[in-house]
């Protein structure tokens, strides 16, 4: 039988022969007998399960003389599962098929049907259903994001479902109020045309939009909706007028309004496996891959104080495993669908081979387990998402459980998360989109931090959120200025240390904000597009070199020496007051890359923040500094541009600078 840790982990031959029979341990066998060993390494033998609380296993594979960690299944115990009357007979049935034919798999006693073929079958919808009936009716903070639609607010154009037959109409919710809640779409467009919603077929579609032109994505959409008693359905293509008269002012108001479409909504059907339309929501699956493997057993060699009687222990893929694979499909590649997810206060997701449900009090549960593991309460999962649709509500702190310790995570956190994220989607159109694309999530965060957001920052949290570090290139275009990370294409890196975002508890301040002005596209939308913005600063302008060293592999992390008490670029290298730390420039541009191991590069340096934070060594305590800066340039009209930023691990002598250099107040643009 398995044993207790404290005496061995593992599972001797009669328990894996007893488990064999259950598709998702046999699946696991015949995976890693397929596994391209040596040929000396014996394959798959056995595996170990350790027991991390009375409630959670984990499980292990050997391969002859090697044990490797599997993160892909979780052992938990869920006692709520009674025994069925008939359990003995199924054993002694599966132990015949070991012996006769052992390729059998069995349906399992709780499994009461087999799960369809099909996402889109009815009865997949109907575990769907149950999933929403269950949040809208006992969720405690889902409710409370509810009270939002008991507002009445509905979006300027909706998609009415006929609740029997086929038709679908665009309605203007100014004229028609909608007699019920609705739900919202994402999709990706992919490259092929779709149907959209034109100034020349708004008052045809106003009757009624034709079957043939949907998509196959718009036609499972709607299928869902109408399953779910959804009558109304908001689709960005076909309630956004996407050309002719007014279509850009139409454009300008969605985007001011987009938080709410989204917030406002019940649901949001997120069509993750499809990369166009024409692939759909529902995805033809071998049905036992979403089978649960429920198994009997008592757990031997506990302590005596744990009286732990026999139950049924489920084995699965984990939350952790689960969440990344969809995070993988196509649609999460998308910048737009960052926020939509966010913003919607539960999403259904239509993966690769099940459905899956998210909402504030369910974080992740699919149809392999519809329940959830709120049965087990030492079961954490692991979401592989940059936040949790629960974190929207909570105020303050948030716990964040990582696979080693919990943390509380604070808005500003969350905030360089989510930019994190958003930057490594993509977007078809950036130099439009870069801030509208996230302005939903901004005006929640925004609504937190109560502070003016100027240009994909909040004032509240500089200087220390100009020190942005990035893997792209900036625009050629105009759409931000270069100390926002809104101006740059490609990932950006808001939180560059595994400590807590830098503000002044825990730092000490080189450089002070003086103003910020900015001039919007929409005056009336702050975390929309901008035509210009500057940012106006006081502090110590240091002469600085860059110097290329042959052992760098790129041009963009290079040396940096700050001159702290000269006023032209000639550097003394034997200078005392000199400092020495590490540059990360922005552009292709700016870099050193392919110019010779001699090139010393001139620039500026701004000191902006030094962090200090101490060893948990009691024997031998340490203090650790880190200084961090831009690098600018100097620009047109006296004003300064950033080249990138740099970090000098010792601490800044701040009496040195202050001794040597005057502040000066300059302007960034």
């Amino acid at each position: 039988m398995l044993q207790d840790p404290a005496t061995t982990d593992l599972i001797n031959r009669d328990t894996w022969e007893s488990l064999a029979g259950f598709k998702e341990i046999r699946t696991l066998g015949k995976a890693n007998q397929a596994y391209p060993a040596a040929p000396e390494i014996t394959p798959f033998l056995t595996y170990y399960l350790r027991l991390k609380t009375i409630d959670l296993g984990e499980v292990y594979f050997i391969f002859g003389a090697t044990k490797a960690y599997s993160a892909s299944y979780d052992v938990v115990r869920t006692a709520h599962l009674r025994r069925p009357a008939d359990y003995d007979e199924y054993e002694l049935a599966i132990q015949r098929d070991l012996t006769k034919a052992p390729w059998t798999v069995r349906q399992h006693p709780l499994q009461a049907t087999s799960p369809a073929d099909s996402t889109g079958s009815p009865s997949v919808a109907n575990t769907a259903s149950r999933w929403l009936d269950l949040c809208l009716d006992k969720h405690t903070l889902c409710r409370g994001r509810d009270a939002l639609q008991a507002i009445g607010w509905y979006p300027k154009r909706l998609l009415q479902i006929d609740e029997t037959g086929d038709r679908v109409r665009l309605i203007l919710t100014e004229n028609e109020t909608p007699l019920g809640p609705y739900a919202t779409l994402s999709h990706c467009w992919g490259s092929k045309p779709i149907c959209v919603l034109t100034a020349d077929n708004m008052v045809d579609y106003s009757c009624e939009i034709p079957g043939k032109v949907l998509t196959k994505t718009f036609q499972d959409a709607i299928v869902t909706a109408r399953r779910l008693s959804i009558r109304y359905l908001w689709i960005d293509s076909l309630c956004i007028l996407q050309s002719g008269s007014g279509s850009d002012q139409d454009w300008r108001d969605h985007a001011t309004a987009m938080r709410s479409v989204y917030s406002r909504s019940i649901l949001n059907i997120s069509v993750a496996r499809a990369g166009s339309g024409d692939e759909g929501a529902f995805a033809t699956r071998d049905a036992s891959s979403v089978t649960a493997s429920h198994v009997w057993w008592q757990v031997e060699h506990q302590p005596p104080a744990v009286e732990l009687t026999e139950s049924f222990w489920t084995i699965r893929r984990t939350v952790q495993h689960t969440s990344a694979a969809v995070r993988m499909l196509p649609l999460y590649s998308r910048g737009w669908v960052v926020q939509e997810r966010y913003l919607a206060p539960r999403v259904l997701h239509f993966g690769s081979d099940r459905i899956f449900w998210e909402c504030n009090e369910e974080p992740w549960i699919d149809e392999s387990f519809p329940d959830g593991f709120s049965c087990c309460p030492d079961y954490e999962p692991v979401i592989n998402w940059p936040f949790n649709a629960a974190d929207v509500v909570r105020p303050q702190l948030v716990p964040v459980v990582g696979p080693r310790t919990a943390t509380m995570t604070s808005p500003h956190a969350l905030w360089h998360d989510s930019i994190d994220a958003y930057t490594r989607c993509d977007l078809s159109f950036p130099d439009k989109d870069i801030l509208v694309a996230l302005a939903g999530i901004a005006e929640n965060f925004g609504r937190s931090f109560s502070h003016e957001y100027v240009a994909g920052l909040f004032q509240q949290h500089l200087p220390y959120d100009l020190v942005w570090r990035h893997r792209g290139e900036r625009s050629e275009s105009y759409r931000a200025p270069t100390w926002s990370w809104a101006s740059i294409d490609g990932p950006i890196d808001m939180r560059f240390t595994n400590r807590c975002p830098p503000c002044n508890l825990c730092c000490q301040a080189y450089t002070e904000v003086l103003a910020v002005h900015v001039d919007l596209v929409d005056p009336l939308n702050v975390y929309g597009q901008l035509k210009s913005a500057e940012l106006c600063l006081r502090g110590y302008v240091i002469p600085c070199g860059i110097r290329k060293l042959d052992v760098y592999g790129t041009g963009r992390s290079q040396p940096i020496v700050l001159a702290i008490g000269q006023d032209g670029h000639e550097l003394s290298l034997n200078d005392p007051r000199k400092m020495q730390g590490e540059a990360f420039i922005d552009t292709e541009t700016d870099s050193l890359r392919g110019y010779t191991s001699t090139t010393e590069l001139e620039a500026w340096c701004l000191p902006i923040f030094e962090t200090t934070w101490f060893s948990h060594n009691l024997r031998d305590p340490q203090s650790f500094h880190e200084h961090h800066g831009l690098i600018l340039k100097s620009g047109v009209d006296g004003k300064y541009v950033r080249m990138g930023t740099y970090v000098l691990r010792q601490r800044f002598m701040q009496a040195t600078v202050e001794s040597n250099r005057p502040t000066r107040d300059i302007c960034l643009v």
